[in-house]
């Protein structure tokens, strides 16, 4: 690696010298036989390639590739060079990447916000998750992943570069867990299960020649990497278990009051047993019915998550019952 503008010099004479007898190959050897030629020169090529890439890196070409990347993959693990990393590797790993940002953004598009794409879901997700491919890079093999190249269509509604900018922060909270710097509560609540499970997908496992990636570029933040390795695994599983065991599919009664349609939550109180009050959550669609109910008794059937911090709880709304009252 090139520190300074001495071994600069050095490394161009280098480079200059290997393109002069790669030169003198192809003149003397070529013309007589192809076949020859393309065996001689197979080393020089390589070597043209590092030194040109060891230039490159010292004078920033690399540094402005990275930033201009939404993206940048870096895998790491024996054998894993161009030329020798198998290709389904490299597919399979950006193919975990696409289906966690896809999952994510399923994940946020479920959260109750108005249906500005109903009709179109599963295509306009496709299209935001579907990163363009920006540039390979030479030696540990490095993935640029442009934005996806819907982004760049005038039609495209603002709402759609909103949520594809929220994607990336949140695997961005994800990719900094799994690289032990930072912690799983940073990630919100709501959306803590899909981003960690979507990352768990994403992380090296114990078989094979990946060990570990490098995640960098624009959606990282300037000067940000984070390395996942094999290890990650087992902090994520664990994290998720941690979730799961929090958890709870069932149904709960009570008395709908404090309607927020901000928010799309109300609050469920007169609940039996003097139990305490719960805040409930609920999808869009399901607001006619959370106004119609209010003030009587219902059965509530969701998903009842408890805080490992504060013990409180909150549920996520699957279905809205009302309840007929007794005949006196």
């Amino acid at each position: 690696m090139i520190q300074s503008d001495e071994e600069l010099a050095f490394v161009r004479g280098q480079l200059q010298r290997v393109e002069d007898a790669l030169k003198a190959i192809r003149d003397g050897v070529r013309p007589a036989n192809e076949s020859r030629f393309l065996l001689m020169a197979d080393s020089y090529v390589e070597m043209i390639h590092n030194l040109r890439s060891e230039i490159d890196a010292y004078l920033g070409l690399q540094a402005v590739a990275e930033a201009q990347a939404e993206l940048v993959m870096g895998l790491e693990g024996r054998n894993i060079e161009l030329g020798a990393v198998p290709a389904s590797l490299v597919t399979r790993t950006v193919d975990a990447v696409l289906r966690g940002l896809q999952a994510v953004t399923e994940g946020i598009d479920s959260t109750g916000r108005p249906p500005r794409t109903a009709g179109r879901r599963g295509r306009w997700i496709e299209q935001l998750c579907n990163l363009s491919l920006a540039g390979l890079g030479h030696g540990t093999v490095k993935v640029y992943l442009g934005e996806p190249p819907s982004l760049g269509d005038a039609l495209l509604e603002t709402d759609e570069r909103a949520t594809f900018d929220e994607v990336m922060k949140l695997l961005k909270q994800g990719f900094a867990f799994a690289a032990g710097s930072a912690a799983a509560e940073d990630i919100p609540e709501g959306l803590r299960h899909t981003v960690l499970s979507a990352i768990q997908r994403m992380a090296p496992s114990q078989r094979g020649g990946l060990e570990a990636i490098t995640l960098s570029g624009r959606a990282m933040g300037a000067q940000n990497s984070y390395r996942i390795t094999r290890d990650a695994r087992t902090r994520l599983r664990d994290a998720i278990l941690r979730i799961t065991a929090a958890e709870q599919v069932t149904s709960v009664d009570g008395v709908i009051r404090e309607v927020d349609l901000d928010t799309n939550t109300f609050v469920l109180r007169e609940r039996p047993e003097s139990v305490p009050d719960l805040t409930c959550e609920y999808a869009e669609p399901d607001e006619d019915d959370v106004k119609s109910l209010l003030d009587r008794r219902v059965i509530v059937r969701g998903t009842l998550r408890t805080s490992p911090k504060t013990g409180g709880q909150r549920m996520e709304v699957e279905m809205i019952e009302g309840v007929e009252a007794e005949d006196p």
